[in-house]
């Protein structure tokens, strides 16, 4: 919605009289009172964020005690001027009102009350949009949930008779909608801006409150949009001295878009610590996670062994690191978490070595059930961290740092590492746009709180698809985009490639076209890449781009079912220079494929070769 086609009603010719009303005019309007008097003139002009001058809006002045009392009101004038003449010093509290803005309120100072006349100019802002829905109860057959408080930052609601809540005057902005009852698991929704339709009014959908708590501070009803684990292997921390299938792989901590309690990025991996560190006695719970991740995953043949690597800070034999794995199915009459492996369900780690956990899902195949790995408190005090380093689907155990073909899988083609398991078992994404830059506003250190962490929902591209690291890491944070990349002075490989991205993508009409937006450092020496389709067969299918906005500099490499371009333009402040590549998925209309873009390394032996992502597009 455009805010300032809403404001066009509100824009006024300028008037000299409004041109020049300032605290002269206000000194005017005290009409010689003595500033000993402890009164002032009040006075100024109110303005909208576009410097429109607001009618109509209202002005009171309050006491600044505990009782708030009104002692003048007034109204804008047609150029947005306003003046109370006398006002006493102990009210100088003084608010603006104005329906479809929001509210602005100043305070008056004592120094300010002792010059005799005080000019304000507030300026509102447009706040005419709403967030509408209704709260029912899932205990009473989904019937209208009354006393329900539903909260937006500071505003606060209690639902009536019929359920409903709706706040109005709103800025165009993201909320946090929380809704709260005694006795029931809080619930919280994210509203974007994007969720605003052209009135301003989001509409959400009806919210089941009451239903009994499954997971901490989780109902079945707020399971049931849980992230989905798409893929089959996930990686976490920094690498251990230098990195390879641990440096920048998978990125676990942004793919597992849901962390609960105390948790961490750290070197070993993605570390789920507790809430309070040492535990306390409340927190003591063999029974239910203190600190967990969770997502949802569809569980076939091909899967369903989940390996988990972990190791531990500050464990010993003594004082283990209780942890373990819960399963939920939503399809069930009456949804439970269900511990499933170790001892009763209980998975203990005693030291700082790595080691692989496996835990057998095949009573669920067939099924998308939600799946959490979480810490338990056996004692008061309690204090060690559990780090996570790798966690895989396959058919068979998954060691810390094999790729999926270790447990006996064929490889969709030789030194790939993608397996014909994994591309039958894994989950379509329906996401239609990436990036691969880092967004505005995410923390981007390297180390502490590096970018990757929070990159979870924001639609970046390590936060929805896999990728594959065959023989070199990447650039997570360069500034242009993310840049994967070959080795130095090596052989020329056009079969195997040096890394890559891949998805599930289930192809349709308005859903079979990949615009893939790159570029690459050099204006001398390509770089080379390759494109696939892989059908669940598990056969690969070699693109060339149908189209593409690099004409002279991009070819196909004979022989092969690589191509090579030179496209040096792009950036963020000039999105729009990046080289374009068009694909053609058409002729897979009505089948899931798995879509893969990777780096090759080219001829010219020289430095690396890299490919800097802006963004994908999927129409």
């Amino acid at each position: 919605m455009k805010k300032r086609n809403l404001f066009r009603v509100f824009v006024l010719a300028a008037l000299a009289a409004g041109a020049v009303f300032s605290a002269t005019s206000c000194t005017e309007e005290n009409n010689g009172t003595d500033p000993s008097s402890e009164t002032a003139a009040v006075c100024g002009v109110v303005k909208d964020t576009y410097g429109n001058n607001l009618e109509d809006v209202d002005v009171i002045i309050r006491t600044t005690d505990s009782s708030k009392e009104v002692v003048a009101q007034t109204k804008t004038r047609y150029d947005g001027t306003f003046a109370v003449p006398v006002v006493p010093s102990n009210a100088g509290f003084v608010s603006f009102e104005k329906e479809g803005y929001s509210k602005v309120s100043i305070t008056i100072s004592k120094e300010q009350f002792s010059e005799g006349a005080v000019f304000l100019s507030p300026v509102l802002e447009f706040a005419s949009a709403s967030i509408t829905g209704r709260v029912l109860n899932a205990l009473e057959n989904n019937t209208p949930f009354a006393g329900v408080s539903v909260s937006i930052g500071v505003q606060n609601l209690t639902t009536g008779a019929d359920g409903v809540y709706e706040f109005k005057n709103l800025t165009l902005q993201d909320y946090t909608l929380t809704i709260t009852k005694a006795g029931c698991a809080t619930i919280t929704k994210t509203i974007k801006v994007e969720d605003f339709d052209e009135e301003g009014r989001a509409v959400l959908e009806d919210i089941m409150l009451g239903g009994k708590e499954i997971l901490p501070g989780l109902s079945a009803q707020d399971l049931k949009d849980t992230p989905k684990w798409y893929i089959n292997e996930y990686r976490g921390g920094y690498g251990n001295g230098g990195g390879e299938k641990d440096w920048s792989t998978v990125f676990m901590s942004a793919q597992f878009q849901r962390w609960v309690g105390g948790w961490e990025m750290q070197n070993e991996g993605c570390t789920l610590r507790f809430t309070n560190e040492p535990a306390k006695a409340d927190d003591v719970n063999m029974d239910v996670f203190n600190t967990f991740t969770y997502g949802s995953k569809l569980i076939t043949e091909d899967n369903r062994i989940m390996s988990v690597n972990v190791r531990c800070h500050q464990a010993t034999d003594e004082n283990p690191a209780y942890w373990g794995v819960q399963v939920v199915d939503l399809s069930a009459a009456e949804p439970v978490a269900v511990k499933i492996g170790g001892d009763n369900g209980i998975s203990k780690h005693t030291n700082g070595d790595y080691s692989t956990y496996d835990f057998d899902l095949g009573e669920y195949v067939g099924k998308e059930v939600i799946i959490a790995i979480g810490r338990y408190v056996h004692h008061e005090g309690e204090w060690n961290q559990l780090c996570i380093s790798h966690v895989s689907f396959a058919s068979a155990r998954i060691e810390r740092d094999a790729f999926l073909e270790s447990a006996g899988a064929e490889e969709v083609k030789t030194g790939w590492h993608m397996t014909k398991e994994e591309v039958r078992s894994m989950m379509p994404n329906p996401r239609t746009k990436l990036i691969g830059y880092t967004p505005s506003g995410v923390n981007v250190q390297t180390k502490g709180n590096p970018a990757y962490k929070n990159w979870a929902g924001t639609g970046h591209i390590c936060s929805e698809w896999g990728f594959q690291y065959v023989s070199k890491d990447t650039e997570p944070l360069a500034g242009e985009g993310f840049v994967f990349k070959t080795r130095s002075n090596v052989n020329a490989n056009y079969d195997v490639p040096e890394s890559y991205f891949y998805s599930k993508l289930s192809i349709a009409a308005g859903h079979n076209t990949v615009k893939v937006h790159m570029r690459n450092f050099s204006g001398s020496e390509p770089t080379t890449c390759s494109v696939a389709a892989i059908t669940t067969d598990g056969e690969m299918h070699f693109l060339y781009p149908a189209a593409s906005s690099v004409v002279d500099d991009l070819k196909a490499v004979e022989g092969t079912d690589c191509f090579e371009f030179i496209h040096e333009k792009g950036g963020l402040d000039v999105p729009d220079e990046y080289g374009v590549f068009v694909f053609d998925l058409s002729e897979y209309n009505g089948q899931d494929v798995v879509f893969t873009l990777a780096v090759h390394k080219g001829a010219v032996r020289g430095g690396e070769q890299k490919i800097c992502l802006h963004s994908i597009d999927i129409e």
